[in-house]
This record gives structure tokens, sequence and C-alpha cells, in this order.
């Protein structure tokens, strides 16, 4: 394929490879696969080339999003009720137990099971085992204390299932403190605007953030979001274990 006709067929190359992967991929492994045919292409012409597709994927049954860092085509939201009629699948469900779990872990990682019991007050092995099971919590690596405890941490699919771009996009805490006193005592409000928070907030001797983590919630975030990234580096020190 010569230059002329890669620049071309630029957008539809990328269509079918965002369209084949089997989760969302980044600009950069677009750019490197796209590269090994045409190694004048910049990263700047992909950028570019994203921003047109998105564009012209709006308004249709298919979207272009850009989730977990990375680009995926997925149904429209407008359509959701036709999908679901579609679907003979039942919807992937998560009791509150798991739901408190995964709110812990999200927004404390990388945490021990031990850590995430003394919040709830119960043991939570069952659940963690769960969430592991519906690929929405993995093993990060040991901890460094007594007993080389394991350490749980949210996954990528964890963000496409949310739908966040990254770990940056969960409500931050401070949000939760500016709500105002109307709106808290509005039953019908909350009732329809429930929040994680809302689902595992632990009793007032056992917060479930601490004064620290509320102050540096934003530094917090963006932690978690550097070390999801560097899973890859913390398997390889896991014993060779799969934990995907």
């Amino acid at each position: 394929m010569n230059s002329l006709n890669f620049k071309k067929d630029l957008l539809g190359m990328l269509e079918a490879l965002i369209f084949a992967s089997q989760e969302a991929i980044s600009t950069e492994k677009l750019h490197d696969i796209l590269k090994q045919h045409d190694e004048e292409l910049t990263k700047k012409e992909v950028d570019a080339a994203l921003y047109e597709l998105e564009n012209l994927w709006q308004d249709k049954g298919l979207s272009l999003k850009k989730l977990a860092g990375g680009y995926v085509f997925a149904t429209s939201e407008k359509y959701a009720f036709l999908i679901q009629k579609l679907m003979q699948e039942k919807p992937v469900q998560i009791t509150k137990g798991q739901t408190e779990v995964l709110a812990i872990v999200a927004y404390r990682q990388p945490i021990t099971r031990v850590d995430v019991d003394q919040i709830r007050g119960v043991d939570s092995s069952s659940a963690i085992k769960r969430l592991m099971q519906l690929n929405l919590l993995k093993i990060l690596g040991k901890s460094e204390g007594l007993g080389r405890a394991l350490l749980y941490g949210t996954t990528k699919y964890f963000l496409e299932f949310f739908a966040l771009g990254s770990l940056n996009d969960l409500p931050s805490l401070k949000q939760y403190e500016s709500l105002g006193d109307d709106e808290q005592n509005n039953e019908e409000v909350l009732a329809q605007n429930i929040t994680i928070k809302d689902l595992f907030d632990s009793a007032q001797e056992n917060p479930m953030f601490s004064e620290k983590t509320k102050r540096l919630s934003d530094e917090a975030l963006k932690s978690l979001d550097e070390a999801l990234l560097n899973i890859d580096d913390a398997n390889k020190n896991f014993n060779g274990e799969n934990i995907g």
C-alpha cells in the first residue's frame, strides 16, 4: 500500500483496528501498528483522524468512545432499550456487599483484604472472589507488611464497565462534602441519584475516608491511576502467575 492510499484509508483502518480489538485500544498502540506500514505517519495525524472519527460516528447506532485510556465502539445509549431486548444473557448484577468492596478498593487501592474487612466490619473474601471472577478486581502484588498479604486493585475492565476514562473520573471526595443541605434532605433526589459512597459509607466511628485522604483526594486519585498503569510490573513479581 503506497503512502497516498495509506493516508486516504487511514480512517477505515482505524475503524477496523478499534472494532477488532477485544479491549479499549490506545492511540499509542494504534500508531505503533500503523507506523509499521507507513514510517512517516505521525501520532498527531492519528489523533486528528480519531477526532474526525468521533464526529463521524455521532448520532448513529454505534458511537466511538474513549474509555479506559483507549478507544472502543459501543452501541448508542439512545438505543439501549432495544439492545436489552436482544440480549439473552442476564446483565451483570452486583450485590450491595460487592458494591461496597468494589468502591472501597477503587478509592483505597492497592489494599489488602484485611483492610477491606476492617472498613466494612465483615468478612469480604467471597465478595472479592466474585469481583475477580467478573474481572472487576485483580491482584496487584503483595504488601510489605507481616505475612505479605495480597494487594487488590481495580482492572482496566472496571473502567470500561463504569464508562470511566481513568480513575481520575471517579467522583472526587470533595464533591460529597459540597452537597447542599436541601439536596441531602430530599429523599426523592437521593433515591434517584444514589452514589457509590451512599452504598458503603461506614459508621461514624469507622469512617470510610480518613481526613488525610480527604485532604489529598486529587493527589490520591492520580497515584491510583499511575498504579494501574504499572500493574504489568507488579505481575512480574508475583511468581509469574497470570492474574489478568
